[in-house]
């Protein structure tokens, strides 16, 4: 109504509705309006279309009005100063909340499919809305072919069974067997490898040092004969022995040379031939028993191979004639379909996404196999999905408090709290508008609420921090520059380009951390007589400009991360 007054005010002063409404709320908040006589240019009586933008910026100025600290600035008279809205500074308490939009889903949602082979046909059937139970009978397929199948794969398992139970008997028989002539060959084997030890180990070296010994006699007995023939030699040489004495040392040392040639003979001939021919003669003994027995044990390996290969394809048989009977089976309990969960019946021919083939869910009707009858949304837990914007993703934390209202349950406002963040945007919309990057978020509600139903649209404020008693100023203040935020403070004639540092932000007010006292004066508008601030460069490029002309600064865009707690600022 106060809009419509001001539009229909015609030529009278606009100053006068303004401070109308703006004395009696501000006067609520304890703050005094400026008593002095102002005026405000009356509304031109232009276009439809002027009109129309007139009304806006009544409606935005009503909202700062509405907050309180509001009045109105103007030069001296004769200043040629226009008038400005200007702002007390005072402590502020307002929360920081994000609103969005999204759909209700339960927490727990489970498809109930026929897992029945093939095709079947629906029987019994729970009406569509009921609230089950867990284990609860939902519904129940047709049975009769299935009971025939499971009967003949319990003949064939039993069959089966019986086969199993004859090839262990003769593999067991096999085994034994195995086991009487693998001893007898391992027996052979180690008679002969004894028999070769013996020879390589004993009768080869006594042999031998015989030998040698004989060689070693002979070679001495030869030397002492030398020296007996030398010593009768020079004895005869004196006169003191005969020539008969020289002779016979002399066929002495023969004798000797020839029973040392005849020793070295008989080393030789054992060394080069007798040695070997024994030596091989038994070791081939010893290896055709070593021989015969691997063969015996690959021909006792090849038959036990045979009988458990026999074996092994018999229990194969069992294996697929159980599976066969246990699928059978699990075939027929299929055919009577319980509620997984307790939740709420809601027929898959309802919401669609059966594809072109879905027909409607009711007794009578031919269901085929991993198709969706039944959607069981448990709804005593329920949450909402909605999508953030990429700039917003840093503010949004887990845990974060929640305020949301349904529309079709009107006068009752729901709590909650953020549960998941999705670290990826939703890619299902991409190729629409691949610019836009939305992550999706899951809040979860608070209790149980039965009266809720998934599908139903709910709009939800997300509370990124509660701001206690601190300094700030309504967001038409606030400019920048540069990427530096600052304020206009004093009046519209006589103001001060002051730099500052903003905090969090709401939809209407600012933080204000650092540059504002409480009870200073802030402009709502730009001064017609301060400069504009030069363009910005490429390297400047980002931050959206402000109703008032002015950069708005990233706290007020709602890209700034909340600043750690100060002056009774609670974080969300």
């Amino acid at each position: 109504m106060a809009l419509l007054q001001y539009l229909r005010c015609g030529e009278k002063s606009g100053s006068e509705w303004l401070m109308s409404v703006a004395e009696p709320m501000n006067s609520e908040r304890g703050v005094k309006t400026a008593k002095a006589p102002v005026s405000m240019p009356a509304l031109p009586k232009k276009k439809k279309t002027n009109l129309l933008m007139a009304a806006v910026a009544v409606v935005v100025l009503g909202g700062l009005v509405a907050g309180g600290g509001v009045w109105l600035s103007r030069g001296s008279g004769g200043s040629g100063v226009p008038t400005v809205l200007a702002y007390t500074v005072q402590p502020e308490t307002f929360d920081v909340k994000i609103p969005l939009g999204g759909e209700l889903k339960a927490i727990r949602n489970v498809e109930v499919r026929s897992m029945v082979e093939g095709q079947t046909t629906i029987v019994k059937l729970v009406p569509e809305g009921t609230r089950v139970k867990e284990s609860d009978v939902l519904v129940e397929l047709a049975s009769e072919q299935i009971k025939d199948k499971l009967e003949d794969a319990r003949i064939r398992l039993e069959n089966a069974n019986a086969a199993v139970v004859n090839a262990q008997e003769s593999l067991t028989i096999q085994q034994m067997q195995n086991e009487s002539d693998l001893k007898a060959a391992e027996t052979n084997a180690e008679l002969a490898r004894l028999e070769y030890e013996q020879f390589d180990k004993g009768d080869a070296k006594v042999k031998i040092d015989t030998l040698k010994t004989a060689l070693a006699n002979a070679e001495t007995d030869l030397e002492r004969k030398t020296k007996d023939r030398k010593r009768v030699e020079e004895l005869a040489a004196k006169g003191f022995v005969s020539d008969n004495d020289v002779l016979d040392a002399q066929i002495a040392e023969r004798d000797s040379q020839n029973k040392l040639e005849t020793a070295k003979m008989g080393l030789e001939v054992w060394l080069k031939y007798e040695e070997p021919r024994t030596r091989q003669a038994a070791q081939r003994k010893r290896d055709e028993a070593a021989a015969e027995f691997e063969r015996v044990k690959r021909k006792t390996n090849a038959a036990i191979m045979l009988k458990e290969a026999d074996l092994r394809a018999r229990k194969l048989t069992q294996r697929v004639e159980e599976t066969r009977f246990k699928y059978f089976g699990e075939q027929l309990a299929a055919c009577t379909i319980k509620a997984p969960q307790p939740g709420m019946v809601i027929y898959q021919s309802s919401i669609g996404g059966g594809g072109q083939n879905q027909g409607a869910i009711e007794e009578g009707a031919v269901v085929r196999q991993n198709q969706v009858l039944i959607q069981l949304p448990d709804t005593s837990k329920m949450m909402v999905e909605v999508k953030v914007p990429e700039q917003l993703t840093d503010r949004i934390k887990t845990g974060q408090e929640v305020t949301l209202t349904v529309d079709a349950v009107p006068n009752r406002v729901f709590t909650g709290r953020v549960e998941t963040i999705s670290v990826l945007p939703d890619s299902r919309d991409r190729w629409m508008n691949p610019n836009i990057k939305e992550y999706p978020t899951q809040i979860v509600l608070d209790g149980e609420n039965r009266q809720l139903k998934p599908g139903m649209s709910a709009k939800t404020e997300i509370l990124l921090a509660r701001l206690n008693e601190v300094v700030a100023v309504p967001v038409q203040a606030i400019f920048s520059s540069a990427g530096q935020p600052y304020v206009f403070v004093g009046t519209a004639e006589s103001w001060e380009k002051r730099p500052v540092k903003t905090g969090l932000a709401s939809s209407a007010r600012t933080e204000i951390v650092e540059g504002l006292r409480v009870g200073e004066n802030v402009l709502l508008s730009r001064p017609k007589n301060a400069p504009e601030d030069p363009p910005a460069t490429s390297t400047q490029r980002g931050p959206r400009r402000s109703r008032n002309g002015g950069e708005r600064p990233a706290a007020v865009q709602g890209g700034a991360a909340p600043v750690p707690a100060q002056n009774g600022r609670t974080n969300g």
